[in-house]
């Protein structure tokens, strides 16, 4: 029989096997030409890889606080764009990446050729406290790079690690000096910060370039470098000194709603109204606002804080004693007129946004009414336009009531007695003697005879008593009580009725 012969692609296999070389040329040269065919943009994917190039792990103290202000610099250093969707990173443990303008963020997620981003770990204290004038891609994650040392990674969204996984250590510089680590295309080096500006064929930055400008070496403290757009050298901007305006210590009434207004002003004189103000009140109330409201409910002498902050660094604390009573003020009288009001006290009374209520109407009364110490004010009818009733209230701001017509008198609501036990007498309702048993040495207590049993207690309430046992001075011998001798009787009574019987 004829050799089997194969045809087409596996005809070389029946080549002798000194031709089979030729063969594996073959394949191998079909596998290119595939490759080609099939993935023309392999070399472009291969090539595109975003990498960690600048670290700021350890904020110096005079800039702020770690919290907000860590951030990490990458850069894409492949030929084709790179969508950052999904992706995380990792100091330790993963962080989602927020998409801008989630939280503050600029630009988008996806990293063009060459581009260049910034993790922040608060995206608007990046922007507004440490470099105003960036003008590129700013991603929210959140972040807690160690002082002293960690390994970051970036994970992207199938959930490998991308570019380089790097380590870091306070023996490598940058600890709270200032500067922040810089990849050179080697290795992480020590250097002024550079946010924003990496690229492939800059010169690797040097831990001893002397023309980076130094920190400030005054005790004040300095805001951090601001890069300019065209690459120039940094510029470092003094942090401003502030001031706030409060108005002083003052004394209020109890239960009313007070304005508390704060004006924030820099060393220069220049009002600013970009500063962020929160009060402390003292009774564990805070707000936030250059102008709040707040109600004392209790008198007393409290200390309110007044803390103000600048997106440039600017931070200061000021702090008002607030003295609060109770208001002495009252309706003196409802007529067809309107309503009087009496001021008893020896203060002059701000009765802003307080209230009038009559016959279920209220009438607002404006800002800045005041009533003088020792005075009366009346509020015509035509003004308040509430119904002439019997009674009236005059309410704080809050809703409480500060004063009523006719005023309320404070009485003690007493609940109906409820009516007391009988007394409860010792004497015993009966006679009562320890019992004695035959063969018994039952030794008796004076205490049990004279002290009220229960049944006796029971008794001097009403309950009834249990039947009495049968009293020993009875005239029936005792003989004929023993349940004995009865059953023996019963014995022969029985017997003598069957004898008879029978």
């Amino acid at each position: 029989m004829a050799p089997m012969r194969t045809l087409g692609l596996f005809a070389p296999l029946e080549m002798p096997i000194k031709s089979r070389p030729e063969f594996f040329k073959f394949v191998s040269l079909a596998g290119s030409t595939l490759a080609i065919l099939f993935f023309p943009f392999g070399s472009s994917i291969a090539e595109a890889a975003v990498i960690v190039t600048e670290i700021m792990y350890d904020v110096p103290t005079s800039i702020g606080a770690d919290d907000t202000r860590e951030w990490v610099e990458v850069a894409n250093t492949g030929s084709s764009p790179v969508d950052l969707t999904g992706w995380k990173f990792n100091d330790g443990a993963n962080h989602t990446l927020n998409v801008p303008p989630a939280n503050g963020g600029v630009g988008s997620l996806v990293l063009p050729a060459g581009g260049v981003a910034i993790f922040a770990d608060n995206a608007t204290a990046f922007l507004n406290n440490l470099y105003p004038s960036f003008s590129g891609t700013i991603i929210d994650t959140v972040m807690s790079l160690n002082n002293t040392g960690a390994t970051l990674a970036l994970i992207n969204a199938s959930g490998a690690i991308e570019g380089n996984s790097i380590s870091y250590a306070k023996t490598m510089g940058a600890a709270g000096d200032g500067t922040t680590l810089q990849w050179n295309g080697s290795t992480f080096v020590s250097a002024a910060p550079t946010p924003g500006t990496y690229t492939t064929d800059a010169p690797p930055p040097s831990s001893d370039d002397s023309s980076s400008p130094p920190l400030p070496e005054s005790s004040s403290p300095a805001a951090p470098a601001t890069i300019s757009s065209g690459g120039g050298p940094a510029e470092y901007l003094p942090i401003p000194v502030l001031r706030i305006l409060t108005g002083g210590d003052r004394t209020i009434s109890s239960g009313a709603d007070t304005a508390f207004t704060a004006a924030v002003y820099d060393g220069k004189g220049n009002k600013r109204d970009d500063a962020t103000v929160t009060w402390s009140f003292g009774d564990g109330m805070r707000r936030t606002g250059t102008n709040v409201f707040h109600a004392y409910y209790d008198p007393g002498e409290y200390l309110a804080v007044v803390h103000a902050s600048t997106p440039d660094g600017g931070d200061t604390v000021d702090n008002i004693v607030v003295t609060v009573k109770d208001a002495r003020i009252k309706i003196a009288s409802i007529s067809s007129r309107g309503i009087t009001l009496v001021n008893s006290d020896s203060r002059t009374l701000d009765l802003s946004s307080w209230r009038l209520s009559a016959g279920g109407k209220e009438f607002k009364i404006p800002a800045d009414t005041q009533i003088l110490a020792g005075r009366s004010i009346l509020f015509p009818i035509q003004v308040i336009d509430l119904p002439v009733t019997g009674s009236a209230l005059l309410l704080y701001p809050s809703g409480e009531v500060a004063a009523s017509y006719p005023e309320m008198t404070t009485t003690v609501s007493v609940s109906p007695l409820q009516p007391s036990a009988r007394e409860v007498s010792f004497n015993r309702a009966q006679k009562v003697e320890p019992i004695i048993r035959p063969g018994g040495n039952i030794q008796t207590h004076d205490e049990a005879v004279i002290a009220p049993t229960a049944a006796v207690k029971l008794a001097a309430v009403g309950a009834a008593l249990p039947p009495a046992p049968p009293d020993d001075n009875s005239s029936t011998p005792g003989i004929f009580r023993s349940p004995w001798t009865l059953g023996l009787l019963g014995v022969v009574i029985l017997a003598g009725s069957a004898f008879v019987f029978f």
